[in-house]
C-alpha cells in the first residue's frame, strides 16, 4: 500500500488572499517546468532505488499541480510492465517541521509534500490553493524502480512542477503510512489467511480536507 499525503488548510487565510487577488490581478505569473532524474542504468529484472538532491523551482509562490513518471531518453512514458516506479517522493529541506505534526510516525526535519507510485497519481490543488514555496528551498527525492523485463533498460525519473506567484490559500502536506517501520515495510504472513493491521492518527490541527490528487 502506497503513502498519501494529505494537504490541510491553514484556517484564517481566506479574506486575505482575497484581497491581495484583487489587489494585483495582472501581475500574476504561472509558469510550468520539467525536470529528470537520472539516466538509471538497469540490469534485467533489477530494481533500483536512491535518495538523491534533485531540482527545485527556485522561486518564491505556490505550487499548485504536479506529477512525476518514468520516460525513456526521448521523453516517451515508459509502460509499467516494462520498468516500473514503485514508489517516489520529494522532500522540501527548506521547510523545516522538527516535530509530529509533519506526519504521523516520528518527528521529521523536513517535509514530505509529494509521492505517488504505480497508481500514477499527481498533484492538482483547487482553485485558490497551493503549496507554498520559496526561493531557499532544497529537494530531496526517493524513488525505486523495477524492470520487469530481461533486457537492460535505461530510463529517467521526469517530474512536472505548475508554480504561480499568484497568492493562494496555502496548504500543509501530511505523510501518513501504514507502518512506521523503517522502510515503511509492510510484511504480510505467508499462510494464505487474512490479515488485517489498522492503525489510528488525528489530525494535529483544525483545518479543512483538501483533495489534492488526481
Amino acid at each position: 500500500m502506497a503513502d498519501s499525503v494529505a494537504p490541510v488548510i491553514r484556517p484564517g487565510r481566506l479574506a486575505v488572499v482575497v484581497a491581495l487577488l484583487v489587489a494585483s490581478p495582472a501581475e500574476a505569473k504561472t509558469t510550468t517546468h520539467t525536470w529528470r532524474v537520472g539516466p538509471v542504468d538497469m540490469r534485467g529484472y533489477a530494481t533500483e532505488q536512491a535518495l538523491q538532491d534533485t531540482r527545485a523551482p527556485r522561486m518564491s509562490g505556490y505550487l499548485t499541480a504536479m506529477h512525476a513518471r518514468i520516460v525513456d531518453a526521448a521523453g516517451r512514458p515508459v509502460p509499467q510492465e516494462r520498468v516500473m516506479l514503485h514508489h517516489v517522493f520529494f522532500v522540501n529541506h527548506g521547510r523545516f517541521r522538527g516535530d509530529r505534526r509533519a506526519g504521523d510516525c516520528r518527528s521529521r526535519n523536513a517535509e514530505t509534500f509529494y509521492g505517488t507510485g504505480e497508481e500514477d497519481q499527481a498533484i492538482e490543488l483547487p482553485p485558490g490553493y497551493g503549496y507554498r514555496l520559496r526561493k531557499a528551498d532544497r529537494w530531496r527525492v526517493g524513488w525505486m524502480f523495477m524492470n520487469h523485463r530481461h533486457a537492460r533498460e535505461r530510463v529517467y525519473l521526469q517530474y512536472t512542477v505548475t508554480v504561480t506567484d499568484e497568492p493562494r490559500t496555502p496548504v500543509t502536506p501530511y505523510w501518513i503510512s501504514v507502518s512506521c517501520k523503517d522502510g515503511k515495510i509492510y510484511s504480510i504472513p505467508g499462510d494464505g489467511g487474512v490479515h488485517e493491521l489498522s492503525r489510528t492518527w488525528t489530525v494535529p490541527r483544525s483545518g479543512r480536507i483538501v483533495v489534492g490528487a488526481a
